[in-house]
């Protein structure tokens, strides 16, 4: 058995290669050239070993595991690092966040009346004491610009009808 390993220098080479390409395509995203030359050239290796089933059950599992073991510590290196960061995901939120008083009091505008800013089929933007609010009706559409009076106030929910 370890004659059989020891006279192919060439096929571990082609192991570690793509043991190797398969590596990079860790670190790089996608499926790409590395990591389908990598298989490639891993299974033509074994393929050109011929080595009997255990033996082949037991390269493979422990090729398998190095991968593993590779991933593992290429995950561990680069955690919260910029490798994982997409430039297309923002890292801070771009608008303002409405004070928590401000946001949670929706109910002062229980019976109030204003105009819908935006068609309302059935949500959209109403125009209530000056402040612009994300409203929905029970189902009728208003067009904008008619007036509206707030029903009442669910939560986050303000119901509006028209007056």
């Amino acid at each position: 058995m370890i004659a059989l390993l020891l006279s192919h220098p060439i096929e571990w080479a082609l192991l570690i290669l793509g043991f190797a390409l398969l590596v990079v395509e860790m670190c790089v995203p996608g499926f790409g050239v590395p990591g389908v030359l990598g298989i490639g050239l891993s299974v033509l290796a074994l393929y050109r070993m011929g080595p009997p089933p255990a033996l082949l059950l037991a390269i493979v599992g422990a090729y398998v595991l190095l991968l593993l073991i590779a991933l593992i510590v290429w995950m561990r290196r680069l955690n919260g690092k910029g490798a994982f960061k997409s430039k297309l995901v923002l890292d801070a939120v771009s608008t303002r966040p409405a004070p928590a008083d401000e946001a949670a009091d929706l109910s002062r505008f229980a019976g109030r009346t204003g105009a819908a800013h935006t068609p309302l089929r059935p949500a959209g933007i109403a125009e209530i004491d000056g402040a612009r609010l994300n409203v929905v009706t029970e189902g009728d559409y208003i067009e904008a610009g008619a007036p509206v009076k707030v029903e009442r106030v669910e939560g986050n929910r303000v119901v509006v009808a028209r007056t």
